[in-house]
């Protein structure tokens, strides 16, 4: 139990540098890595080899610079105008305000890549103004509608690991998935009730010259840039295992985790791509574009704001945390609780879906295991699980999606909880239902 409070106070003080205190938030995680180490009195060569662990582990320095390329994307798109014809093109098809603004940033969610509320960010700004929204609300609707798609969506790294666990009791990710599936469509009506306000209701829709298929063409055409990095996403991930193979290059097999090194090769190549793309097709716009990349100072803030997330999760996963915690849930016997509250807290920790699928799944597999009964009575305690564990990553102080919207909004943490914790509430309302359904059913 003590464990727990530990993990609280932590996570308490990282909300109170954010809330109280002008610092970057790198700088936060790097201090609340610290404080990680003395509330858990970390071994100092422990502590050490984590931080210098993180600092020089090829997975996480890829994923400082997959920050990094995310925002120059951003830059990139935002001085060529393509938010602008987005917001004017979902206008033209789309005549609710509460469409439009859910539906650009799911879009965006589309690519599971890490920060990817960044890129969502300036087309929310775009297309709430003159909305009587709140910073802390536009904040909350970019954040929530950005994730809608983490149940179902595989090419999430989250649910590509949950596949792996359901494999050790002879599931797979197409036998839970379509049951999941349905909390995808929850998310989008908890956040309609809960994150708009009520009198920010349906707009005349807006003319635009043309055929029904030549809006849709319109609205389309700014998305290609994340078409390509999808394209390249899906087809570096998949083949490029099997090439360096042929080659006969070791070089993914030479990590513990070459999946997830394939994953994030295949974001970069899709990033780099899609630059370039933008680049070549701005016209007389180019030198603008090159200037902005180069200038925006939110691209050297988000990597060091990356730095901050990789040294913090290294820590927090450290032996010395992830032990007590572990234990004292697998001997408590509570197999419901267990599922709810080991899952919960470990993505209220670690801020990120893959993280407490790796944490929790192992112990949560076991101990459905040992209750016993075929697969297939499995799998609402799994559905429960994953929904609880998902529920602590949107609201983790951790979370780099949460960070990056509270920092382009200049919202107030606070205040965002307050938008997030009813729609949370009601997702996993419906999860225990759902899981009290299933119970019945199978």
């Amino acid at each position: 139990m003590i464990e727990l409070l530990k993990l609280l106070a932590v996570l308490a003080f990282i909300v109170l540098l954010i809330n109280k205190t002008k610092l970057h938030l790198g700088v936060v995680l790097l201090l609340a890595a610290a404080a990680t180490g003395l509330i858990f009195q970390i071994a100092p060569a422990e502590f050490f080899d984590a931080v210098l662990g993180a600092l020089t582990d090829f997975k996480d320095i890829m994923l400082v610079v997959l920050i990094a390329l995310v925002v120059v994307l951003s830059v990139a798109m935002e001085a060529d105008g393509y938010f602008g014809r987005m917001i004017k093109g979902v206008s033209a098809v789309l005549p609710s305000r509460r469409l439009r603004m859910s539906v650009l940033p799911a879009s965006i969610g589309l690519l599971p890549m890490p920060g990817g509320a960044i890129f969502s960010a300036p087309l929310i700004a775009r297309a709430s103004e003159g909305l009587p929204l709140s910073a802390d609300q536009k904040g909350a609707i970019n954040f929530w509608f950005r994730h809608v798609w983490e149940f179902c969506w595989p090419l999430y790294m989250g649910v590509i690991v949950f596949g792996k666990e359901l494999s050790k009791i002879d599931l797979t990710l197409r036998d839970v998935l379509p049951l999941q599936a349905i909390l995808t469509p929850t998310m989008v009506v908890a956040g309609m009730l809960f994150l708009f306000p009520r009198s920010l209701g349906a707009k005349k829709p807006e003319h635009h010259a043309g055929s029904g298929v030549k809006k849709i063409l319109a609205a389309l055409e700014p998305l290609m840039p994340v078409a390509i990095v999808v394209a390249c996403y899906i087809g570096v991930s998949n083949f490029l295992p099997s090439a360096l193979d042929a080659l006969g290059c070791n070089f993914l097999k030479s990590y513990k985790d070459p999946a997830q090194i394939a994953d994030r090769i295949a974001f970069i190549t899709g990033l780099l791509a899609s630059i370039a793309y933008v680049i070549l097709v701005s016209g007389r716009n180019r030198r603008s574009v090159v200037r902005n990349i180069f200038r925006s100072p939110r691209t050297p803030s988000m990597a060091f704001m990356g730095v901050g997330i990789v040294v913090f999760g290294a820590v927090i996963g450290s032996q010395s945390v992830t032990t007590g915690m572990v234990e004292f849930f697998r001997e408590s016997g509570l197999l419901l609780p267990v599922m709810v509250l080991l899952p919960f807290i470990m993505g209220l920790v670690t801020g990120i879906t893959v993280g407490y699928v790796m944490i929790a799944f192992p112990i949560i597999i076991g101990l459905v295991s040992a209750v016993g009964g075929t697969p297939t009575q499995m799998l609402p305690y799994l559905i429960l699980a994953f929904t609880s564990g998902f529920m602590g990553v949107m609201l983790s102080p951790a979370h780099l999606c949460l960070l990056v919207s509270r920092d382009y909004f200049k919202a107030n943490l606070f205040r965002m909880y307050r938008y997030l914790i009813r729609p949370v509430l009601f997702t996993f309302g419906a999860a225990l239902g759902l899981f009290f359904l299933l119970r019945w059913l199978l």
